[in-house]
């Protein structure tokens, strides 16, 4: 995951899918899953870090994802959020003790032209 140190705190990121563009980063960045992801081995990294004293303060972990995987069993003592980026809506089912946040990828792309005009 990407470790950002924020002054609200210390924020994980967490990507599972095919970075199919990666030539044009910053100006056209596609995103896409394909499911079966296993997300624990995200979560033992992070446990392990923490362990080691590497990770400190950690206050959540925003996972972008599809949402079709294997998730822990254990809840984390942080903040979990997995952001689903569907074209079409189909509703997933995530750990009780985790949020999840729907993103409309027309929606953002739309906002992102707006946003360079």
């Amino acid at each position: 995951p990407l470790v950002v140190r924020h002054v609200k705190g210390t924020m994980a990121f967490a990507f599972n899918g095919a970075l199919v563009n990666a030539q044009a980063l910053k100006e056209d960045l596609e995103l896409k899953g394909e499911g079966g992801t296993d997300f624990r081995p995200v979560f033992a990294y992070i446990r392990e870090k923490q362990r080691k004293g590497d990770l400190r303060g950690l206050k959540g972990l925003l996972y972008f994802t599809d949402g079709k995987g294997i998730f822990p069993e254990r809840m984390p003592p942080y903040d979990v959020a997995f952001l689903l980026m569907q074209k079409e809506y189909e509703e997933i089912e995530v750990p009780c003790w985790a949020m999840k946040l729907y993103l409309d990828e027309e929606e953002l792309l739309e906002r992102n032209e707006r946003a360079e005009e």
